[in-house]
């Protein structure tokens, strides 16, 4: 299976079979946020321009010109601030912004803001799963929320020093990444903080997949991490820095 994925991607980016599009006009300042849903057929992006704006990637056309600007379907001013972070839980949208709070929104009736939760310091990640909501903050802490409680604060962590810049969550761990050059491990179920790992620069971005833990620097490596024991497995230089790790999940 790890070997027919890799030679479909690997066709994919040599023989010409993808397009590049330009989403051009949809904002007027920096992006900072990216979500793909609908095994990519939507786009989120979220700007210091305090706009979430909605992409049907599905509309775009490389023979009609007019497609790039028709594919932008909706646009909100959703936060007072710079928006920092877009998450999803089926046809949920979570927002996280500067301006303390975190926004859920219902995809499903047309981006209809369902809920708001104010913080104490600027939002930099959240991650939403049925059971849980986490928030990363600039003040270093990490808040809980219960979705299956109207979203009650249930916990806060302290696992860092520094700000913390990027998160991943399974049923098992959440772990988060932060400035202070380390990844976090919190075990759930034991309420505690499970195990530590320092890099030599701050944490930037994480996923986690495939049973391992893929983690990006602001040196512009690439660090794989097994996910079961947490002992690193390999590094690579990719980048200047490594922002935004996505994946695209297809059904």
């Amino acid at each position: 299976m790890a070997c027919a994925t890799r030679e479909d991607q690997h066709r994919l980016w040599t023989q010409g079979l993808m397009q590049c599009f330009n989403l051009t006009g949809g904002h007027y300042s920096s992006i900072d946020a990216i979500h793909l849903i609908n095994n990519a057929a939507i786009c989120f992006s979220g700007s210091r321009d305090r706009y979430l704006n909605v992409w049907n990637l599905a509309n775009l056309n490389a023979a009609n010109p007019d497609s790039v600007r028709e594919a932008c379907v909706k646009s909100i001013q959703a936060h007072k601030g710079w928006i920092w972070s877009i998450s999803s839980c089926n046809s949920t949208i979570c927002t996280g912004s500067w301006d303390t709070t975190v926004k859920l929104w219902d995809a499903g009736k047309d981006m209809t803001e369902t809920l708001s939760l104010k913080g104490k310091s600027a939002v930099l990640c959240t991650v939403l799963l049925p059971d849980i909501l986490t928030v990363g903050s600039f003040d270093s802490s990490v808040a809980i929320y219960d979705p299956r409680t109207g979203y009650s604060s249930i916990a806060q962590l302290h696992c860092h020093s520094k700000p913390v810049l990027c998160m991943a969550v399974d049923d098992k761990y959440i772990i988060t990444g932060s400035e202070d050059k380390k990844i976090a491990i919190y075990d759930r179920a034991a309420g505690k903080l499970f195990e530590t790992i320092e890099l030599q620069s701050l944490v930037k971005s994480m996923l986690l997949k495939w049973n391992h833990l893929w983690a990006g620097d602001g040196k512009g490596n690439l660090h794989l991490i097994n996910a079961q024991s947490f002992k690193p497995v390999s590094v690579r230089i990719l980048h200047t820095h490594v922002r935004i790790l996505m994946y695209i999940h297809e059904k």
